[in-house]
């Protein structure tokens, strides 16, 4: 996986440059990333990678949250949080996704019994985010 590999060597960086939020960062998602990969019996491809980084950006963002409702210092948390969020896709906007529903209903049809197929068309889209596109799907099929 070419994000594997990036994270490798921005770990290898992070290393040489004794930054330590950097390497903590990412020694700990590497370590993730391989411990799902022998559990999964998985190669590692770019999707298994960006979902284990999904993974860790919803626990980082329960522990923030949890620390700020206790007044707690949450700034470590909050700096790993931003570093690892570059590294997963840019949301697509409410028209793209409008787009490639357009799209997608251009291709299978606009019937009810047409949900499933264009979800699955959008499924595979970068950036989708499925619950919006859902809604939206379900308030164009009659």
């Amino acid at each position: 996986s070419m994000l594997y590999e990036k994270i490798t060597k921005l770990r290898m960086d992070a290393m040489k440059a004794k930054d330590k939020v950097k390497l903590s960062t990412l020694t700990t998602l590497k370590g993730d990333i391989d411990r799902r990969r022998v559990n999964m019996n998985d190669a590692v491809t770019d999707e298994v990678v960006l979902a284990t980084i999904k993974a860790t950006l919803k626990s980082l963002k329960e522990m923030i949250d949890e620390k700020v409702k206790h007044g707690m210092d949450a700034a470590g948390e909050q700096a790993e949080y931003a570093y690892l969020e570059q590294f997963m896709p840019q949301a697509l906007s409410e028209v793209e996704i409008k787009a490639h529903i357009q799209d997608a209903v251009a291709i299978h049809g606009d019937s009810k019994a047409s949900m499933g197929k264009i979800m699955g068309h959008l499924k595979g889209i970068e950036g989708m985010d499925m619950a919006v596109a859902k809604t939206l799907v379900q308030n164009i099929l009659q």
